[in-house]
């Protein structure tokens, strides 16, 4: 990673991820000079909230090492790395990243025309109560709670928080509440909150807090909300 262009942050991450063996914080400190100790835990506990790396050991043995995302039940096509940049992703992430950004835009052209804003998403509405695919939604639900939980967040401050970032509160007051009550019990009458939810999955992959090498971690986010668009569009 070109050390003039990252950012103190994505400098401890890089050190870190790139670590064939378990790795201290003290050993960080030692290859980062110029990072303050606090700014290293801070990434260290954030990396570990999101589940990009383990913890082993306690007190002056922690280390931490990057998470094995692979499943024995994998086939070998599933733990197929695409090299991109710095960045090694499995084979079915750059898949399911690419195919959710493809079918947003086809949602999108289909159901406004051009770009749609989250307040144009509510006159969906009606048109989401007549659907007979619940299967999706519920799916869909049933990851964002599972996340919410793996993050130490209940349902109210994940949406609040890691959905909906701050700056980014919507002016319409029903739409936070719509996403809650839909990611706490899926139904016909909420799942214009499963695409409320989808919208900000897709605002901040593109346009908040990047985290690439967590990408991983998300696969199952990206391949549900995909199946929702499907059932959608």
């Amino acid at each position: 990673m070109n050390a003039k262009k990252a950012t103190k942050h994505q400098r401890v991450e890089a050190v870190v991820l790139n670590s064939p063996l378990p790795i201290s914080k003290q050993e960080i400190c030692y290859n980062l000079l110029d990072v303050s100790p606090t700014t290293i835990e801070a990434v260290l506990a954030d990396m570990v909230k999101i589940g990009l790396i383990d913890k082993t050991g306690s007190g002056r043995g922690t280390k931490y090492i990057k998470k094995q995302c692979y499943a024995a039940s994998e086939s070998w096509q599933d733990i197929v790395t695409i090299h991109i940049k710095y960045l090694d992703c499995k084979k079915n992430t750059v898949l399911e990243v690419g195919k959710f950004a493809i079918l947003w835009n086809i949602f999108e052209h289909i159901k406004f025309g051009e770009d749609c804003r989250l307040d144009d998403i509510k006159n969906l509405e009606s048109e989401l109560m007549k659907l007979n695919r619940e299967q999706p939604f519920v799916k869909l639900a049933t990851t964002l709670r599972m996340r919410a939980k793996e993050q130490g967040f209940t349902i109210e401050e994940y949406v609040e928080t890691q959905l909906f970032k701050k700056g980014h509160k919507p002016k319409d007051s029903s739409i936070i509440p719509l996403t809650i009550e839909f990611i706490n019990s899926p139904r016909k009458n909420n799942q214009v909150g499963a695409m409320y939810a989808i919208y900000r999955i897709r605002n901040n992959m593109f346009h908040g807090t990047k985290a690439p090498y967590a990408l991983d971690n998300q696969i199952e986010l990206f391949e549900d909300a995909n199946k929702v668009l499907e059932s959608v569009i």
